[in-house]
């Protein structure tokens, strides 16, 4: 439950930060934003790996 919850909220701020960095003013808090969502990603991608 704790790993689906994590994935799911990865994926929802890398979809808000790239919203964020092309539709909306472009700031550094969108870019903040998607790179957590990123590394969230990239954590879950490796986690299965290992």
């Amino acid at each position: 439950m704790e790993k689906t919850l994590r994935t799911a909220l990865s994926y929802f701020m890398t979809g808000a930060g790239l919203y964020h960095i092309f539709l909306g003013n472009g700031n550094m808090y969108g870019l903040i934003i998607l790179m957590l969502g990123t590394v969230g990603i990239m954590i879950n991608i490796l986690d299965k790996k290992l």
